[in-house]
């Protein structure tokens, strides 16, 4: 839902969310018109600006004098209430949101103006069986993974660096502290300076990996409630989402987290289905097979071929198979 088409309305409901005045409704509508890239892109801006303007500290203030309030005339009824005070604290919470909304009305204008004149989008789309390297607008480097896209104006503008990924891909960014380097993928915005880091959001596996190579990123978990949790990243760490759920956080390993950029193919205890997909995704082919069986399967291979690799998987796990092109067939056996 572009920003143009309601701006007065998403104006006032971003107000209400960031000052904590949202009824389920607005959540909702903010929620949807966040499923736009663009829209996502302005309110991480609003919500900056917002912060800078407001420190969370004075707004918990805020907060608190409104619940104090409230208690007091619970405690009082209605001929003990203050209304003098009352009157003071609710103005102050309005002032918060007014102020929010002007705040936002500014930077909508700005954002809506450059929108008008945004560059073209350019989609870089690698096929399974095929990674690819570029340079974007700004002169920062990626590494495309097999089955994944990443979308990028031709020119950034002079306020942020906004690329979209679905699949996997190895960031190196170039320095730019007047314009962050932000990454959607799923559920989260990836958000740097100059760094190097890598995301896997393979829509089919419905969850998303951020791992931390060189400098420093901030990752924004977008949660149901429209509240963004901000986690910060240091080199060698890692978090994997599930939606907007955490699921781990910690130290990666190199080989088996970026590996795949110098040619090594992992498998860390890893099941039937999982092997079968990342085979299918590395060497661009379709596997035909009549049951699953249960694998186990731990091995690390540097440029190898797709024959060597089912060869060594034959014999641990127990078939034989044939390969067609870009079909493979496998054939399991039952042992004595």
């Amino acid at each position: 839902m572009p920003i143009a088409f309601m701006e007065k309305d998403i104006n006032h409901i971003i107000a209400s969310v960031l000052a904590g005045q949202a009824t389920e409704k607005e959540k909702k509508v903010l929620e949807d018109w966040l499923g736009d890239p663009e829209n996502l892109k302005d309110f991480i801006r609003i919500k900056e600006v917002w912060k800078t303007k407001y420190p969370e500290p004075e707004f918990i203030n805020y907060k608190q004098k409104r619940d104090q309030l409230w208690g007091e005339i619970q405690v009082k009824g209605n001929d003990g209430i203050e209304w003098g005070y009352f009157i003071k604290v609710a103005a102050m919470i309005v002032i918060v949101v007014a102020a929010a909304f002007f705040i936002i009305q500014s930077i909508s204008n700005e954002t809506h103006s450059d929108q008008l004149s945004a560059s073209p989008l350019i989609e870089k789309v690698t096929p399974a069986g095929i990674k690819s390297s570029f340079n974007l607008p700004d002169g920062s480097r990626v590494l495309l993974n097999a089955e994944s896209k990443l979308t990028f104006p031709i020119s950034f503008d002079d306020t942020a660096r906004f690329v979209e990924l679905q699949g996997e891909a190895f960031f190196q960014v170039a320095r730019d502290p007047s314009r962050p380097f932000m990454v959607k993928s799923g559920h989260t915005l990836t958000t740097a300076l100059g760094t190097s880091f890598n995301i896997s959001a393979y829509p089919y596996e419905e969850k998303v990996n951020i791992a931390l190579s060189t400098g420093k990123v901030k990752v924004d978990v977008l949660e149901t409630n429209n509240n963004f949790e901000e986690v910060l990243l240091v080199p060698g760490e890692f978090i994997s989402l599930d939606g907007e759920n955490i699921l781990n956080r910690g130290v990666f390993n190199i080989d088996t987290t970026i590996g795949w950029k110098d040619g090594l193919l992992v498998f860390n205890q890893s099941g039937f289905n999982t092997v079968i997909r990342k085979l299918e995704r590395w060497y661009g082919v379709k596997f035909i097979y009549e049951k699953e069986p249960t694998w186990v399967f731990d091995g690390k291979f540097r440029n190898e071929n797709l024959e060597n690799i089912l060869e060594v998987l034959s014999h641990s796990e127990k078939f034989d198979y044939s390969i067609n092109h870009k079909t493979v067939n496998l054939i399991f056996y039952d042992t004595p």
